[in-house]
């Protein structure tokens, strides 16, 4: 009797020590608790887009460059678009050129090709890497807005619709770029198309060699506006099928008059929304989005004090139908990048997924895996009287709680 008792212990140390390992095992997982909750979340989140993205595609690269903007299109014909360039402040522009330098552009003459850059408007916050963006690539074509520099000293009038400014930055920018050997200086407006070479109006999302991008705003007919965030254009990309509004920091009289002055509305509804001015209170209004009607919206954003993104905004987003599964953010999910496929199949990989409808946490899973651990190893030294009576109560619990 005493061997038997003896064994018995024996047999439920053992059974402790591989049950401790076990939740040993599955404690370190901690350290990779991020990629683990990415990965299930993932798979959870049925509106999730998929993540292959295909590189004769379209790409679209939402740099996380902290409180400030920098998007780079990638042409399935070659050419890059660089929209903005970040914040002047050491930290952004590091994390611009960090990116920048793992992307593969053409070389012309020992230099990288950036065919196209568009400053949306001159605020520190967009063009802060502009002139190190003339330095360091062979800019072919460089898109400005219609604003100029006008010395503090200069007292002549001002143009009829031309926004005047004294910003020594963007007067630094606008002397690199003419300093910038065969590159093409243009004026954004509305009208003004950017598209590949193959492009003719039968092939737009039919051949994927085919894109547009359509300048929306600034409209001559609406300017001049009172700050400089409402010259920034707003654009739609337009690839086999899919769209995507990019709109710098184009607030709500921008949105108004791009509504009232766009006859065909449809072209309005897009897939992806670039968020206007970080997703600020005065930017995003319930009547434009009731035309663009986004399926995702992605947020150019980081820590700041202008509470960006505005939760009226967010609220805004969600009574068109959007849950925050569908609202990316640079602060939340780092750099973000977006891709339309040669079939037309919108992809999206980020830093960091985010799903925030409900997002399954690591401490769930550890939970419900020291749980199954606990049942199939000490269960089985229940007596089977014992195991019995457990077994009853437990459906009789659950008769009770269906009932309720």
């Amino acid at each position: 009797m005493a061997r038997k008792t003896k064994n018995k212990e024996k047999h439920i140390k053992l059974r402790v020590i591989i049950f401790l390992l076990l939740v040993a095992i599955l404690a370190s997982t901690y350290f990779f608790s991020a990629k683990i909750e990415d990965f299930v979340n993932f798979y959870y989140n049925k509106n999730a887009l998929s993540t292959n993205i295909d590189e004769g595609g379209l790409k679209v690269h939402f740099i996380n460059v902290e409180q400030a903007d920098a998007i780079l299109v990638e042409f399935p014909t070659g050419e890059k678009m660089l929209i903005d360039s970040g914040d002047k402040d050491n930290s952004s522009q590091k994390l611009l050129k960090d990116y920048l330098e793992k992307i593969d552009f053409q070389i012309e003459d020992g230099e990288k090709v950036l065919d196209y850059f568009v400053l949306t408007h001159p605020d520190n916050d967009h063009m802060g890497g502009a002139v190190s963006i003339f330095e360091n690539y062979k800019v072919k074509t460089f898109i400005r807005p219609n604003v100029k520099y006008k010395d503090k000293n200069d007292t002549n009038p001002d143009e009829p619709g031309v926004f005047s400014t004294n910003n020594e930055q963007y007067n630094s920018i606008l002397c690199a770029s003419l300093d910038e050997v065969g590159c093409m200086e243009i004026i954004h407006c509305a009208g003004l198309p950017i598209k590949s070479d193959s492009y003719s109006e039968s092939k737009l999302n039919v051949d994927n060699r085919t894109w547009l991008i359509t300048f929306l705003s600034p409209i001559a007919d609406c300017l001049p506006y009172d700050n400089t965030n409402n010259y920034s254009p707003v654009m739609i990309l337009e690839y086999m099928g899919k769209k995507i509004m990019f709109t710098g920091d184009a607030e709500k009289e921008v949105e108004n008059d791009i509504v009232e002055n766009t006859i065909d509305k449809s072209f309005l509804d897009v897939d992806i929304l670039k968020a206007g001015h970080h997703g600020s209170r005065g930017s995003s209004t319930a009547k434009f989005l009731s035309y663009v009607k986004p399926e995702y919206v992605v947020i150019s954003v980081g820590k700041n004090s202008y509470n960006h993104p505005n939760p009226e905004t967010i609220e805004r987003y969600k009574d068109i139908g959007l849950t925050d599964n569908d609202i990316y953010t640079t602060q939340d999910n780092g750099n973000i990048l977006v891709g339309i496929s040669t079939s037309g199949e919108l992809c999206l990989v980020s830093d960091y997924v985010q799903y925030t409808t409900f997002k399954i946490q690591w401490w769930y899973m550890f939970s419900a895996g020291v749980l199954i651990c606990t049942i199939v190893i000490f269960f089985p030294l229940i007596s089977k009287r014992d195991r019995k009576k457990l077994e009853k109560e437990i459906k009789t619990s659950s008769k009770k709680s269906i009932k309720r």
